[in-house]
């Protein structure tokens, strides 16, 4: 498991680009890479680990290019426009992510979505799996960086009894649109996403290779954004809960 990000506060232009590129590869998306293990501490030989994002959520300098050109700062117009994102996120809202979030944006790093279509298209997901991204509060930083505090949960940690963890929406605005955006989120949840996708691969290794994607680095494991993902996703996400009617962690669950 790689340890949390550290802070930077170094903010030249230089330097904000090579945090920008260094983001984009290690997580594709974010990655922050834990390894998840089956339950006997192996790996499937022909399928790869999946990975979560593990950062440290302290707001940080934000991604973003050259800033000699940006408008004033204004913190208000400048944390409506994460406010907005956050809500639209956590209440199914697309056609708010399409006038938010500039087409040419970059770099994007949610959940394995890379580009604003991906991110329409992310909602499937969200819905199959009934992940919450709760706002909570944004925070302006000059010179035009928003960071956006969420509580986040979903089916299958809400169904072995884990509380929300925190989240956070890092993005650069630019003339009222969100010109870069990264999630970033407490590594907790991992035993979780890996106790479902064993719960899937234990009944159909077929159905698993649909439903994750994997990336440049050949381990790491996002959702494949498609409608045949998605149905799967929400079928297996009813197993799932189901399964675990006292609310069970996974280390307290007995493997099928």
């Amino acid at each position: 498991m790689l340890t949390p990000r550290s802070t930077e506060t170094d903010r030249s232009p230089k330097r904000l680009t090579m945090l920008a590129v260094a983001a984009s590869i290690v997580v594709l998306i974010a990655g922050l890479v834990v390894i998840w293990q089956t339950n006997d501490g192996s790996e499937p030989a022909d399928q790869p680990a999946p990975n979560t994002v593990v950062v440290d959520t302290t707001p940080t300098t934000a991604l973003g290019g050259d800033d000699s050109d940006a408008a004033p700062f204004d913190a208000a117009a400048l944390t409506t426009v994460g406010e907005q994102l956050a809500t639209a996120l956590n209440t199914d809202d697309p056609d708010t992510i399409v006038q938010l979030v500039s087409e040419s944006a970059e770099p994007i790093s949610v959940f394995g979505a890379t580009s604003r279509d991906d991110l329409v298209n992310l909602f499937g997901w969200i819905n199959a799996s009934d992940w919450r991204f709760e706002p909570q509060a944004c925070e302006a930083r000059e010179p035009n960086q928003v960071q956006c505090t969420v509580l986040q949960s979903n089916a299958w940690a809400t169904a072995a009894g884990a509380d929300p963890v925190e989240g956070t929406l890092s993005m650069n605005v630019e003339n009222g649109q969100v010109v870069s955006l990264l999630y970033l989120f407490d590594n907790s949840y991992g035993e979780y996403f890996a106790d479902f996708y064993r719960f899937v691969l234990d009944r159909d290794r077929d159905d698993a290779a649909a439903m994750w994607a994997t990336a440049g680095d050949g381990r790491t494991l996002w959702p494949t954004l498609t409608d045949e993902s998605f149905e799967l996703f929400e079928q297996y996400t009813g197993e799932y809960v189901e399964s675990r009617p006292n609310n069970t962690t996974p280390t307290e669950q007995t493997s099928p």
